[in-house]
């Protein structure tokens, strides 16, 4: 079932996450050519990757690495959770990071939180070398970044039209605005988006001040894995963990060895790198309508 793209993409979906939760050793190669069958539905491939979680062969971080650059936007963003979360996986990650395999501005600030906490000198050796812990110093101030942006928007108008792809491409994963996007951080409708000084702090600087009830954590574990994301939902027996990918986690607590804020939100830092001025314009103008936009 998790190989027939005929079958019920919902009965699939049910089957992979059968086979993620008792993982057994014959469904690791299925679930594997699942998540890299390029004839497979999105939701499928995202499925199986996170499947995969609890499975621990190096093989599948040195596929799903020399996978990489072959694979849809939406699914590398589960790829690099699944690689960060194994010390094996990770070095293969970063070995893709050095030989240019994978972009290292595609690793954001909590996924490379993660790979530090990786025990083995392979880790320790290429973090050091490929994300050096002060390289904030040499980035701009949020401050900074938030006059020089505001600058930009207020030199003139944009258009809302122009900025809803803008939007559905760098937030809507992730943000619900008028009842389209992801559910992984806070729904944006009801925020102050009108706001420059509201908003931006919160796109450019996003840890500096952490909405209530998405304030990232960092969860170890006995069988080797470190998982990152926002508790979801948690009871005496369990917690479940909500990453950047948007899977979700569940980690019964007797397996849980350590669990810490992590100190940094869930959202990237660089949001809006490669932008030009009209296209910030654009962007925030989308951003801050008070009503969905008609065509």
């Amino acid at each position: 079932l998790t190989r027939n793209n005929q079958a019920a993409t919902p009965g699939r979906l049910s089957a992979i996450r059968a086979l993620g939760d008792v993982a057994p050793a014959a469904a690791e190669e299925p679930l594997l050519a699942a998540a890299l069958d390029p004839a497979a539905a999105g939701p499928i491939r995202a499925a199986a990757a996170a499947a995969l979680s609890r499975f621990a062969s190096p093989a599948i971080g040195e596929r799903l690495a020399a996978a990489y650059p072959s694979l849809p936007p939406a699914l590398r963003t589960a790829a690099l959770n699944l690689l960060a979360s194994r010390a094996a996986w990770s070095a293969a990650l970063l070995r893709a990071c050095q030989s240019g395999t994978i972009p290292r501005s595609d690793l954001p600030a909590d996924l490379v939180a993660r790979l530090r906490l990786h025990p083995g000198d392979d880790v320790s050796a290429l973090i050091a070398k490929l994300f050096p812990s002060d390289a904030e110093s040499t980035r701009p101030s949020a401050a900074e970044k938030i006059a020089a942006v505001r600058a930009v928007v207020e030199a003139g108008a944009g258009d809302p039209y122009r900025g809803e792809p803008i939007y559905a491409a760098r937030c809507a994963a992730c943000h619900r605005l008028f009842f389209k996007g992801g559910s992984i951080g806070p729904d944006l409708t009801p925020f102050q988006r009108e706001d420059l000084g509201t908003v931006l702090p919160s796109i450019l600087d996003p840890s500096g001040e952490i909405r209530e009830g998405f304030e990232n954590y960092l969860a170890q574990t006995k069988d080797g894995r470190v998982l990152g994301g926002f508790l979801a939902d948690e009871d005496a027996n369990a917690i479940v963990l909500r990453g950047f990918d948007g899977a979700d986690h569940t980690i019964p607590r007797d397996q849980v060895t350590r669990l810490t804020p992590a100190g940094r939100s869930l959202m990237p830092d660089g949001l809006l790198d490669g932008l030009s001025d009209q296209e910030l314009r654009d962007f925030f103008a989308y951003l801050r309508i008070p009503q969905p936009i008609s065509r």
